[in-house]
């Protein structure tokens, strides 16, 4: 019996060692606590919200937008304009080659959704596009009124028009469409068009399109929804004994801030080593889905505040009118200059 009892408190101590070694290598107040202003990230400019709770792979957005409080519509200069003044450092817009070789901003891949149009952006010519309205298809009461339509006529800008109009601002630009030759095309079009973007552009979409970018210009800032999952799950896996994957390093992680209490460290030890490793941290709301991956953006105040004080990284919005004034508020006028 003593026998049993000297094993049973030799386990007891070796998992008590074992708890406090892992709470010593994750403790966050062990860890300098940052000290920085973040960054926002403006989802497509001031755009139309929507109801998420209905969304798949298919969903025409604009078809369930609440009622409109703006007449903005996303990734046009004006909703850029709006987003700056509610103050993002960095826009989010989505970009799509046309029939001859131009890119405009365009979010989904067939027109039918939020203009008068019918097929894909790339079966038609920039001159087709640009007579479109884009503010045609929204609805906030299933078709009974279109309080958007004639708003977006002649509103769909190229590329090139963005980045000559906001010719300091810096963008997050989405690729939205794939193809081996896509990515030799859009850096073909900026240099045509004698733009010089790689310090403030920054790109993620298209998986081959993103690579393919990055072989051509290695000095453009790039990512993919994949890497950054793969930095994420091996931090999850192995950041309880300290190790950051080096999927991490010079990268990307997301972060849902409702849910990040979970990750090892979190916030200041995980913090710290994220900048240890250059891993960009990038707030969102929360996964709503780890199956199919949809998650909401950082919208609210109550997520905001969830926030740590210092936070260095990006926060990433779809309600830039609402986080804005707010990390204002929190973090100083300097938040914004």
């Amino acid at each position: 019996m003593a026998r049993l009892n000297r094993w049973r408190m030799t386990v007891l101590l070796v998992i008590a060692g074992l708890l406090v070694g892992l709470y010593g290598t994750n403790a966050s107040w062990l860890a300098r606590s940052p000290h920085g202003l973040p960054r926002l990230i403006a989802q497509r400019g001031v755009a139309q919200q929507y109801r998420s709770t209905e969304l798949n792979d298919d969903t025409c957005t604009a078809r369930l937008i609440l009622p409109p409080a703006h007449a903005f519509i996303d990734n046009t200069v004006a909703s850029i304009q709006a987003a700056r003044a509610a103050g993002a450092d960095v826009v989010e817009i989505d970009v799509r080659m046309t029939k001859d070789r131009q890119f405009v901003l365009f979010h989904d891949r067939e027109l039918a959704c939020r203009t008068e149009g019918s097929g894909p952006v790339s079966e038609h010519s920039l001159a087709e596009l640009k007579a479109l309205d884009v503010g045609y298809g929204y609805t906030a009461d299933q078709g009974r009124s279109f309080p958007l339509r004639g708003r977006g006529v002649g509103l769909m800008p190229t590329l090139a028009e963005v980045l000559n109009q906001f010719p300091q601002q810096r963008f997050l630009v989405q690729i939205k469409d794939g193809g081996p030759d896509l990515a030799d095309s859009l850096v073909a079009y900026l240099g045509s068009n004698r733009l010089e973007p790689w310090g403030r552009l920054s790109f993620f979409g298209s998986a081959t399109s993103v690579r393919r970018l990055h072989e051509i210009v290695p000095t453009a800032r790039t990512w993919t929804a994949a890497a950054a999952g793969r930095c994420a799950m091996g931090y999850v896996q192995s950041g309880w004994y300290g190790h950051v994957p080096r999927a991490c390093d010079d990268g990307m992680i997301i972060v849902p801030v409702e849910q990040a209490g979970f990750l090892w460290g979190w916030p200041n030890r995980f913090l710290a080593r994220m900048r240890e490793h250059h891993t960009e941290v990038m707030l969102i709301g929360r996964i709503q889905s780890f199956t199919s991956g949809h998650f909401s953006r950082l919208d609210t105040v109550e997520q905001l505040a969830r926030v740590p004080g210092g936070f260095d990284g990006t926060i990433w919005t779809d309600q830039i009118g609402v986080i804005g004034p707010a990390v204002r508020d929190r973090w100083g006028a300097e938040a914004t200059d």
